[in-house]
């Protein structure tokens, strides 16, 4: 313990709580510099004197003492007048030596023998006022492990600053989910976070948003809202979130594709701040997944006239989800509008909560090929211009958007396919109708065998109790909806 004490006084002396001391002598190469008559404390009365004033630190110790100012004096006469500046010194650089085995100077055992009581009165007192707490957690961490007696005595670690700016700080609290994109979450407040490889950044990924509900009146549910190829890019302290430009092409190893790259724009849909530094295990960049996806997705802020607002406080993540190959996120958001349009399916037409469920895929490798349209038969297709060949009257070209379906045995004229076209049907559909929509599905087999399939169209039951969501990339699925007054079918597949 009185050893204890002196660290404690020899941390005070040189932290300035009672005397503003030149440190340049502990830098200074000639000893002549530091004289062995220069005192701590010349006089009982300059000690109270110093610990009175305003600019004593740590403002902890201004406090107490004000609060309790008969220690002032206590205290003071516990300073050593007649130890000189350079037997301090002498002494704390033999203790500082200590873990390394070395002996401690005499002067230090002198002193505690006649000071040790009175040093150990008053931080007895300081204990008791949890002043005594704030001091010890200023020294470094091995005059910490003597304070609290550790054992482990021939090791010296120095204490750590948290970098409350590294990656690894920012996530501690968080449940992770790994995936096609890492996401961390805090259920609780609503937070989530989203880690980006760098090997992430400048991929195409395939985007896909589905309405999963709207208002049932002008903005359907199970709504197929589109898909686009989508990339992140950090743009100095940012990433951005980016739909790639493909309506107008050209081939890669032509001068003309340099002229498309220059002058057809990409779009910035979403950006963020990077919140902290790459992570040390693979440089990640962590971002606030707020602001990708808890958005105006549905654009209804832009509709004219309709005075719809989004309300980003009042939306939130219904669940986050991450595979190898795929990362799902499903989002409430809200809207409200101080002049609205009545609606008969809200319950108060100043507020209704669109569900958005959004889809991050991989773009798989694979050996499909598209198939040109034939405007003799109707198809629905993707269209872009291809500047390849300047020479040719339009530059447009259409695709069929078609399954991928591929015989088992290329040489029958009738074969099974290697991967059939599997239709899940939704469990929120009625039990008394569930038969004769399975029936309906695979009525198009008829039409495959046309074409030398056979069971080209698989239907199954989604089971009451699925763990998987309808609007999951991953599934095709034939969906109940509730549209009050209305009812129509929702396609293409």
């Amino acid at each position: 313990m009185k050893k204890i004490t002196f660290i404690l006084v020899l941390n005070l002396i040189f932290t300035n709580p009672f005397k503003e001391l030149d440190k340049s002598f502990l830098y200074e190469s000639n000893e002549k510099s530091v004289s062995n008559q220069q005192k701590i404390v010349h006089t009982h009365e300059e000690c109270i004197a110093k610990l009175s004033s305003e600019t004593i630190q740590p403002p902890i110790l201004l406090e107490y003492f004000k609060e309790n100012p008969s220690d002032i004096n206590d205290f003071c006469k516990c300073i050593p007048t007649d130890t000189s500046l350079k037997d301090f010194v002498e002494i704390k650089k033999s203790f500082d030596q200590y873990a390394s085995k070395q002996k401690i100077d005499e002067r230090f055992f002198n002193l505690i023998e006649n000071q040790g009581d009175c040093f150990i009165r008053s931080i007895k007192k300081w204990n008791e006022k949890e002043v005594l707490s704030y001091i010890l957690e200023n020294l470094s961490e091995d005059l910490k492990q003597e304070a609290s007696g550790d054992d482990s005595r021939d090791k010296v670690k120095s204490k750590k600053k948290v970098d409350k700016e590294a990656f690894e700080y920012k996530v501690k609290d968080y449940k992770k989910v790994e995936g096609l994109f890492t996401f961390y979450l805090k259920e609780d407040e609503n937070k989530a976070l989203m880690a980006i490889d760098p090997a992430q950044l400048e991929k195409i990924y395939l985007a896909s948003f589905t309405r999963q509900s709207g208002d049932a009146y002008y903005f359907d549910g199970s709504s197929m809202m589109g898909e686009f190829p989508i990339m992140f890019k950090k743009v100095g302290k940012k990433i951005q979130g980016i739909e790639v430009n493909v309506k107008f092409r050209a081939d890669k190893d032509l001068a003309i594709n340099k002229a498309v790259e220059s002058h057809i724009s990409n779009s910035i849909l979403y950006s963020s701040k990077i919140l902290s530094k790459p992570s040390k295990d693979n440089g990640s960049y962590l971002v606030d997944a707020s602001d990708f996806f808890l958005t105006d997705i549905g654009g209804m802020s832009a509709i004219k006239g309709s005075g719809i607002k989004f309300d980003k406080s009042n939306s939130y993540y219904n669940y986050i989800k991450s595979f190898p190959n795929n990362s799902e996120i499903d989002v409430s958001i809200h809207y409200k509008s101080s002049s609205p349009k009545y609606k008969f399916t809200l319950a108060d037409s100043r507020s209704m909560i669109h569900k958005y469920h959004i889809s991050l895929s991989l773009i798989p490798d694979s050996d499909y090929s598209p198939r040109i349209a034939d405007d003799r038969v109707g198809h629905f297709t993707t269209i872009y211009q291809d500047y390849s060949d300047t020479y040719k009257e339009s530059p447009y070209v259409r695709y069929i958007n078609r399954w991928d379906l591929k015989k088992k045995y290329p040489e029958k004229n009738m074969s099974e396919p290697v991967e059939p076209i599997v239709f899940w049907i939704e469990n929120t559909v009625p039990h008394e109708f569930r038969d004769a929509v399975k029936e309906g599905i695979l009525k198009w087999n008829l039409a495959f065998e046309k074409i030398g399939f056979k069971n080209a169209i698989v239907a199954k039951q989604m089971p009451d109790d699925a763990d998987w969501d309808p609007a999951d990339t991953r599934y095709n699925t034939i969906r109940w909806m509730i549209q009050p007054g209305s009812a129509y079918a929702v396609g293409p597949s």
